[in-house]
């Protein structure tokens, strides 16, 4: 409520129209019906898995994916109005639209050209136009009218799943009882937990000492650490396999099937411009290629989250890390085998999916938008991805040392990995000294260099930063006559070009990996201290 009465308020002071994704979700009660669906989901999640972190995530992603099915299906909640306009006024644009194309002389409606797409249409499609009869173009939108009809339709499919959702946890809850409230499955659980105690106690009073060699050292903690972590292992093996096959798609059939498209009908032995069949295979590859970006760039906070929480810190809350140091392995040793094991497993995963990221960005640079400065592309084709997924393992074992909770060493591990994110998004520019253009030049930078600053130098020699005065002006001599009436005799910009992505990646790289071993150091110095 709050919100939706600001932005009604501030309105003419922003440039975020009522159909944008965050606007609408934030404006309207689906929030609040994602909410209570996240209520009822995270129960069920609970009842049926008895875990903590599995728990946690399915209910994260089940969310994640009834908010993404609201926010790209809602312009088919309701009805939309369709608009119709000339040739000469061109295609509608406005609203949140569902379909757009053109219309024949008997009114059937057909794709929309790719020759619209050029910046005169009327000659590029001229012959299109003619060959099919073209008269108009349709739009079929959402006008703001419909934003309530909108908001509750999704708010109500939003309430409906969570009905069910609701239902499905009294049904399982019922099933895991025996009717009168008495859980005897859980029972016996912690029964087998407790024998399973006991045993081990036993075990270790009456076992012999081991006599540790250099190959049972190495095989005993790492074995460990790969039998009691085996679904975190399994699921970070299947999310690498699964992105890896999305990686490659992208660079092979589902470039092959956008590039073909984009090129529908403007190509030499074709007629100069065709309608297309369908911009499927368009729209598979961005959404495959974003996704893709997306995960790759964002896997370390995914890594310190897992490391924080389970990692040492549920190791700690449970026990199980006490009874590890009396069977022969001392506390040094038992952090070794927890960090380098997944370290090697993490390191070869991000690399790998970075280097088929850089392979697939190189080769579809003719289809995809965005620069290699860009945040996300920046993280995701280069050695940074590696480096904040170590980081982001070893903050992940120091705040489990330091929380020995699992929930809070997650919280924290994640907050203190997203801090070093932000950090490094901020300062990356300043990481490598910048390169200057001076004179007209500054004004019309090439578009593959990152723009750091830009200035004017005024007739006194002074050197102003973030002055865009007469850049309005393309006309020579407006500039001219603008420069001497504001008293500026020169135009400057810095920028960092194309080659500096080495330079800048590796002394991000170099800094990130530093503040990992900061908190490696830490988190023996932590054990230690603990263990005295």
């Amino acid at each position: 409520m709050l919100h939706h009465l600001m932005w009604d308020a501030g309105r003419g002071g922003n440039n975020l129209a009522w159909h944008d994704i965050l606007v609408f979700q934030a404006n309207g009660p689906t929030t609040v019906a994602l909410a209570l669906f996240a209520l009822a989901a995270g129960a069920l999640a609970g009842l049926l898995l008895r875990r903590t972190l599995a728990a946690l995530a399915v209910t994260a992603a089940a969310t994640g994916l009834l908010w993404y099915a609201l926010n790209g299906y809602r312009a088919w909640f309701w009805p939309p109005v369709t608009r119709t306009t000339s040739l000469q006024e061109g295609p509608w644009y406005g609203g949140l639209t569902t379909d757009r194309g053109v219309v024949d002389a008997a009114g059937t409606q057909l794709p929309m050209p790719h020759c619209v797409a050029s910046w005169d249409h009327a000659r590029a499609c001229a012959g299109t136009f003619e060959r099919l009869h073209v008269t108009a173009f349709y739009s079929d939108v959402q006008p703001a009218s419909h934003y309530w009809p909108l908001q509750l339709s999704a708010t109500g499919a939003a309430l409906a799943l969570t009905a069910l959702t609701v239902l499905a946890a009294f049904r399982v809850l019922k099933r895991h009882t025996d009717g009168t409230g008495n859980t005897g499955r859980v029972t016996g659980g912690a029964a087998r937990v407790t024998g399973g105690t006991t045993g081990v106690t036993a075990a270790t009073k009456t076992a012999p000492a081991r006599t540790f060699t250099v190959k049972g050292v190495f095989r005993g903690p790492v074995w460990a650490v790969l039998r009691l972590h085996r679904p975190a292992l399994r699921t970070w093996l299947g999310l690498v396999v699964v992105v890896s096959a999305a990686l490659l798609w992208a660079h092979g059939p589902g470039f092959e099937h956008a590039l073909a498209e984009s090129r529908y009908g403007c190509l030499a032995q074709m007629d100069a411009c065709d309608v297309a069949t369908g911009p499927w295979g368009s729209q598979y590859y961005s959404v495959v290629v974003a996704l893709s970006t997306l995960t790759v760039s964002y896997l370390p906070l995914l890594v310190a989250a897992w490391a924080g929480a389970t990692l040492t810190g549920r190791e700690l809350e449970n026990g199980t890390a006490q009874l590890a140091w009396t069977q022969s392995i001392t506390p040094a040793r038992w952090l070794t085998a927890k960090l380098a094991v997944p370290a090697l497993l993490v390191a070869t995963g991000t690399a790998l999916l970075v280097a088929l990221h850089r392979w697939m960005w190189n080769d579809g640079r003719e289809l995809l938008w965005g620069s290699w400065y860009d945040m996300d592309t920046f993280r995701a084709n280069g050695l940074v991805t590696p480096a904040y997924a170590l980081c982001g393992l070893a903050l992940g074992a120091l705040a489990g040392l330091l929380t020995r909770r699992t929930l809070p060493a997650l919280a924290a591990s994640f907050g203190a990995l997203l801090v070093v994110y932000v950090l490094g998004n901020v300062d990356r520019a300043s990481l490598w000294p910048t390169e200057t253009l001076t004179g007209r030049h500054a004004l019309d930078p090439p578009e593959s260099v990152q723009v750091v600053e830009s200035g004017v130098i005024t007739a006194d020699g002074t050197s102003v930063g973030g002055n865009t005065t007469c850049t309005q002006f393309g006309d020579a001599a407006r500039l001219r006559h603008c420069m001497a009436d504001k008293g500026i005799a020169d135009f400057w910009t810095t920028y960092h070009p194309a080659s500096h992505v080495w330079p800048l990646q590796l002394v991000e790289s170099g800094i990130v990996l530093a503040v990992a071993a900061l908190a490696v150091a830490g988190s023996y110095a932590l054990l230690r201290r603990r263990t005295a």
